[in-house]
Order: C-alpha cells, then sequence, then structure tokens
C-alpha cells in the first residue's frame, strides 16, 4: 500500500512512521526523493547531508513540482514493499530573496491514488520546540509556522474532498504522546488492509 504521510516539519511524521513500519515497508520523504531524482543522493533512503539539503533548496520550485507530478510517482511504483510511506507537506514554505513563499504540493493523479492519507498535526510552540535543534532552514517564529499550519489545514480540507474521509486520518501529535500517536496511525493501517 502507498500511504502519504503529510505534516509540518518537526511534526514528528518521522518518529511516527518509524513506530509502526515494519522491516517489509519503506518510508521515503519527498525531499529524499527529489534529491534521488536529481542525482545528489544514491538511493530514496539514503540519509542526505547538510550540503544535499542546501542544494536541493536551491532547485527552483517549477523543476521539483514537475519531478513530483510525474517522475516520482513512477519511481513510488517500482518499489517492491509490504507498505510505501510517503511523507510530504501540502503546502511548502520556501525562502526567496529572503521571504518567505509558499506554494502548494502538487496533487497529482499517482497521489491521488494512494490506498491512504494520514496528516499529522502538532501545535505550533510543540513543532518549535522540535524544530529549535535542527540545522536545515526552518521557520523558526510561532507566527511562521501557524500561518503554514492554517494554509496546510485548508489544502487538506481541498484533499479530502477528492478523496473522501474513508481514505484519511488526523493524528495529533502530542509532545511525549508518540505512542498513543502511533497506535491511531496502526489502526488506521489496519482499517485500509481489511477493505
Amino acid at each position: 500500500m502507498l500511504i502519504i504521510i503529510f505534516g509540518l516539519n518537526g511534526v514528528g511524521k518521522d518518529a511516527l512512521v518509524e513506530k509502526v513500519a515494519s522491516t517489509e515497508d519503506i518510508i521515503v520523504s519527498s525531499s529524499r526523493m527529489l534529491m534521488f531524482e536529481l542525482g545528489l543522493i544514491s538511493s530514496f533512503t539514503a540519509r542526505p547531508n547538510q550540503e544535499d539539503y542546501l542544494t536541493l533548496e536551491q532547485i527552483p520550485w517549477e523543476q521539483k513540482e514537475r519531478l513530483l507530478r510525474f517522475r516520482c510517482g513512477q519511481s513510488l511504483k517500482e518499489i517492491k514493499a509490504h507498505n510505501v510511506f510517503f511523507l510530504a507537506h501540502l503546502v511548502v514554505c520556501m525562502y526567496l530573496d529572503g521571504k518567505e513563499h509558499y506554494r502548494n504540493y502538487p496533487f497529482s493523479p499517482w497521489l491521488l491514488g494512494a490506498s491512504g492519507f494520514a496528516r499529522v498535526t502538532a501545535t505550533p510552540g510543540e513543532i518549535l520546540a522540535r524544530r529549535e535543534g535542527d540545522k536545515r532552514k526552518r521557520p523558526l517564529s510561532f507566527r511562521q509556522i501557524k500561518d503554514n499550519e492554517e494554509k496546510s489545514e485548508r489544502r487538506w480540507e481541498n484533499l479530502i474532498s477528492r478523496v473522501g474521509i474513508k481514505r484519511a486520518i488526523e493524528i495529533h501529535n502530542k509532545q511525549g504522546r508518540l505512542l498513543e500517536a502511533s497506535a491511531n496511525l496502526q489502526r488506521f493501517l489496519t482499517s485500509l488492509e481489511q477493505k
């Protein structure tokens, strides 16, 4: 099954999925998939270094969007695994000329055809605390996180109107409650497998 996991940076997508993924599953982020498609890393499961992230940030959004719309979906179809967890953002915040610019993540046919969708949320304060130790360029103000979350909420509602609520779940990843959030995700995965 292809499961798309959406959430802001610092919300805990990786930690949550790592709790439920088996050894037969593959976890890949949209950033790592883009780096692989651009030749920055050798595999979409490789761990990028800081330089790889900085290089990716310099690639024009239009080029990344084309890869996300077409090539990334094809690469995901080629993965042979029980579950493929694809970690992504509903809205991407980029910095151009020192200013924030928001871009909607493309809802391509391959993405809309996924078996399930999860949106992981946390409070802006929780996200801010998780981001403070991150070396990648991330919004570090409460206002920026809140703005991104509000835009993501609208984008999520748009996605649900297209795919239906039965294939989707929202999970709040509260600080210190990862086991509770992962249990919710596991129940959702089980329900998808039973369909």
